[in-house]
């Protein structure tokens, strides 16, 4: 029976989402964000002064500060993304019916504020939901965030400017 239901759903989904259900977030999104994180084995400072170790893992206390298998780093990275891709699921109930472009900025985003960070963005969440792809990159542009992260938001902007026709 689960089964059948399962395929009802996927029968009658929105392509956007089959294609979400099906693919690995990590490999759907990692790729996007270990570009924009880098990967180090060794911790270092991160710019705000927070130890930092893989793919933008930030050390708890409960954690080591020392180096780190490929292994440990790829474990830590994907436990980082799903909470990224959980937190974005909750601040954009519609997240997997937006276009992919989309879906990888906000997973970056979700990914390098958290969702306390990402849930100051009132304006950029409202053209999200809107569709409204040029006033979205233009609250990017516009914000601290790209003072912060120039390199980086350039490209969450280049990917939402994709989708304006």
């Amino acid at each position: 029976m689960k089964l059948l239901q399962a395929v009802k759903v996927v029968l009658f989904a929105p392509v956007a989402l089959v294609a979400s259900m099906a693919a690995d977030p990590l490999e759907r999104f990692g790729p996007y964000i270990s570009h924009n994180e880098g990967f180090h084995l060794s911790p270092y400072k991160d710019t705000t002064g927070h130890y930092t170790v893989g793919v933008g893992h930030k050390l708890r206390v409960h954690e080591a500060i020392r180096v780190y298998t490929a292994k440990e780093v790829s474990e830590l990275f994907r436990a980082d993304l799903l909470v990224a891709v959980h937190d974005a699921r909750k601040l954009f109930p519609e997240f997997d019916r937006l276009p992919l472009p989309a879906q990888l900025v906000i997973v970056d985003l979700s990914f390098q504020l958290g969702y306390p960070g990402f849930f100051k963005f009132h304006h950029f969440r409202r053209s999200v939901r809107q569709g409204d792809w040029k006033e979205a990159a233009r609250e990017l542009y516009y914000s601290d965030y790209y003072e912060q992260c120039e390199g980086r938001a350039s490209r969450n902007i280049r990917q939402l400017e994709s989708l304006v026709p």
